[in-house]
């Protein structure tokens, strides 16, 4: 459904561009609001979110105005919608943030009124009134944009790592403690193992000696005096509680959590660290963009 509405404000600005359109983004529909010069009119309308419904509406606008460069300011900088326009080369992209769209509603339209503009009307403003403070989306290579896309997957699997040994922290605290003193780093291999061997005091109590001796070489604990202070910890530990109202729920919360610790592990910080050292081999621009900061979250 699309609504016109004559635009005297806007009538004096100069016109750079053929058309200007604000794009008030959402994850079922986006709000558009297109402004052209030449009848100096706004034009309002609806359009779905997915893929099929974004390129038909640009085809349209393709069509309509005979593929002329076209402005669209989104509050995006980042995301599907964005993924979807930058692949038209008729449309010029300009992200603004958020807090801008935010503050200049608040100082022009705090009424909250139906005919106060909508974000997307403030977002085609913007673009009349203040287009050369914006800055128009440029991507970069696709080799800098996957590896700033793979530290940004990896900041989230670190969150996700801690969210899921503070919790199994908190679980073994309830009926195994003994498996939280015995191992320093909880985000390991070693101790996701181990407790998956051993999931509780009394299955590693009655494992043998030479079993467990075993177990820790083999997974690069060589240190004698380390594994003998393991041994020792197991073969004195008391159980906390044999209560099985208590130890059975937590077994199993802890069993499902370490499971997802392990897929977790074997993170995407050593593919990051490949790509970026094959990339800094062959001179790419990576090595000055991403810096000590990237370099620093590969480690």
């Amino acid at each position: 459904m699309k609504k016109t509405a004559a635009s005297p404000v806007l009538d004096t600005i100069p016109s750079p561009y053929t058309v200007y359109i604000g794009i008030d983004w959402a994850d079922q529909k986006h709000d558009i609001c297109l402004y052209d010069p030449t009848p100096q009119q706004l034009e309002f309308s609806v359009i779905g979110s997915q893929p099929e419904a974004i390129d038909a509406w640009v085809e349209g606008l393709r069509k309509r105005f005979n593929r002329e460069t076209i402005a669209v300011c989104t509050e995006q900088k980042r995301g599907p919608l964005i993924y979807a326009l930058c692949k038209y080369e008729f449309l010029v992209i300009y992200p603004v943030n958020p807090q801008t769209v935010a503050k200049y509603r608040q100082a022009f339209a705090p009424s909250g009124a139906t005919a106060d503009p909508t974000d997307a009307q403030i977002l085609v403003e913007l673009l009349l009134k203040h287009i050369d403070k914006l800055k128009a989306w440029k991507p970069s290579s696709a080799k800098l944009r996957s590896l700033q896309q793979l530290v940004e997957n990896r900041r989230m699997l670190v969150a996700e790592k801690v969210r899921l040994t503070n919790r199994i922290t908190a679980a073994l605290k309830g009926y195994y403690p003994q498996g939280l003193e015995w191992f320093e780093d909880k985000d390991t291999q070693v101790f996701c193992e181990f407790l998956s061997c051993y999931p509780s005091l009394q299955a590693a109590q009655s494992a043998p000696k030479a079993e467990l001796e075993q177990f820790f070489r083999t997974h690069h604990v060589v240190q004698a005096k380390t594994i003998n202070r393991r041994l020792e910890q197991i073969e004195q530990g008391v159980v906390l509680t044999e209560d099985a109202g208590i130890v059975e729920p937590l077994q199993l919360l802890v069993a499902a959590l370490i499971a997802q610790l392990q897929v977790l592990l074997p993170s995407i910080a050593r593919r990051i660290k490949e790509q970026f050292e094959r990339w800094h081999s062959s001179g790419s621009e990576l090595c000055s963009v991403v810096g000590k900061t990237g370099k620093r979250m590969m480690r």
